[in-house]
C-alpha cells in the first residue's frame, strides 16, 4: 500500500472492548482539548507523564484520557488506585481487553476522545506546563491551523557514560539562524511533504496537535507503517491538511536508563523511510530528489548510532535498501535542503 493511499485504521481493532475503569473531575461533554495517554505496564512513569498533563492551565478544558493496553485486571486496577479522585481537568482510564498494539492504542484513545483538539502524550513524556495555553493561543488565533507541532527536547534519564555528546560544529550554529528564519512572526512555519523527504525533522507526535475529526478522517496511526508510523502520519496529514511547526519547545521525550532499540528496529526506522521517499517521488517532490536518498540514510545512519548507541553497519543498511551508501554528512545535506527549499 502507497504511504499516501486512503485506509481506515480505526477498524482493525474494532471489535476489540474498552472498558471504562475510572472517571473524575470536571465532566465536559465536548472538551477543548483531549489528552490521550496511552500506557503498558510502566505505572511509575505513567504517574509522572500525568502529573504534567495535570498541571496544565486551568482556562483550557481539557480531558485526560489513559488507554491501557494490559489485559490484566489486577496490575491495571493498581493503577486506578493511584489516581486522583479530584483532578482539576476531567480524567479517565479505559483498559483494552486484549492487547491491540502500540499504534493502534494510539487510534483507540482518539476515538474515545471528545476533544475538538487532541494529542498523544506517551507514558514516558512529560509536557511543559505551558503547553495547553501556548499551543491553544496559537490555533485559536489562527483558523488556517488544522494541525501544530510544538519543539520537543529530551529528559534523558541514562547515566553520563552513554549520553550522546552533541556535535561542535559552526555549520551547526550557521544553520539554525538559516533554519529560524522560515518562521513568522508568530513562531509559526508550514510543513509540507517535502519538507519531510529529508527525515523525521518534527520528531515523534510527542509536540503533535490536531483536530480530531480530521485525524479520525484521516485514518489514524497505521500498524503497517511501524516503526515510523509517527513520521509516516505526518506526511500524510501535510498532504491533506494544514500542518505547522512552532519555534517553541513545550515537551520532552524521556529517554530511559541504557535505553536502545534492537538493530530490527532501527533498520525499520531506515526502511519506512525509505518507503516514504519513494512514495513521494513524482507525487509530491520530483522524481529526481530520490537521488539524494543514500545521502540522507547514510547520515540517518551515523546519527541514530551515535544517540542509540547502535550498531548499525552503513553496507547492512544499503544492502536492505538496495543502494550503496556514501559518507555521511549532516553539513552537505542542509546544503541540500536549504538549495531545495526544505527547511
Amino acid at each position: 500500500m502507497n504511504v499516501f493511499d486512503d485506509h481506515d485504521s480505526f477498524v482493525d481493532c474494532a471489535a476489540v472492548r474498552s472498558e471504562l475503569l475510572f472517571e473524575a473531575g470536571p465532566r465536559y461533554v465536548s472538551p477543548d482539548v483531549s489528552i490521550i495517554i496511552p500506557t503498558y505496564r510502566r505505572p511509575d512513569l505513567l504517574m509522572e507523564t500525568l502529573d504534567s498533563a495535570l498541571q496544565q492551565d486551568r482556562d483550557v478544558t481539557c480531558e485526560i484520557v489513559i488507554v491501557s493496553n494490559d489485559e490484566d485486571s489486577d496490575r491495571n486496577y493498581a493503577i486506578v488506585d493511584r489516581l486522583p479522585t479530584q483532578p482539576v481537568h476531567q480524567l479517565r482510564m479505559y483498559a483494552n481487553a486484549r492487547n491491540i498494539g502500540m499504534f493502534p492504542n494510539w487510534n483507540r484513545g482518539i476515538e474515545l476522545a471528545r476533544g475538538r483538539w487532541a494529542k498523544v502524550l506517551n507514558d514516558d513524556d512529560i509536557l511543559h506546563r505551558d503547553f495547553l495555553a501556548i499551543m491553544m493561543k496559537k490555533v485559536d488565533g489562527n483558523a488556517r491551523i488544522d494541525g501544530v507541532v510544538a519543539g520537543t527536547g529530551f529528559i534523558d534519564r541514562r547515566s553520563e557514560s552513554v549520553k550522546p555528546s552533541s556535535p561542535k560544529s559552526p555549520f551547526r550554529t550557521v544553520w539554525r539562524r538559516i533554519s529560524s528564519r522560515r518562521f513568522d512572526r508568530n513562531g509559526l512555519a508550514r510543513i509540507h511533504p517535502r519538507h519531510l523527504f529529508f527525515g523525521n525533522s518534527l520528531s515523534n507526535t510527542l509536540g503533535f496537535l490536531f483536530k480530531r475529526d480530521l485525524m479520525l478522517e484521516l485514518g489514524g496511526f497505521r500498524a503497517e507503517d511501524a516503526p515510523s508510523s509517527d513520521y509516516l502520519l505526518y506526511a500524510r496529514f501535510a498532504a491533506q491538511h494544514r500542518l505547522f511547526v512552532l519555534n517553541d519547545v513545550l515537551a520532552y521525550v524521556g529517554v530511559g536508563e541504557n535505553e536502545s532499540l534492537k538493530t530490527e528496529t532501527l533498520i525499520g526506522f531506515m526502511t519506512q523511510g525509505d518507503r516514504l521517499r519513494r512514495d513521494m517521488a513524482g507525487r509530491h517532490v520530483p522524481a529526481s530528489w530520490l537521488r539524494m536518498s543514500p545521502l540522507i540514510v547514510a547520515t540517518a545512519v551515523a546519527e541514530t548510532n551515535r544517540f542509540w548507541q547502535g550498531q548499525l553497519d552503513p553496507e547492512m543498511v544499503g544492502r536492505a535498501l538496495g543502494m550503496s551508501l556514501p559518507m555521511p554528512s549532516r553539513t552537505r545535506l542542509n546544503l541540500l535542503r536549504l538549495l531545495h527549499r526544505a527547511i
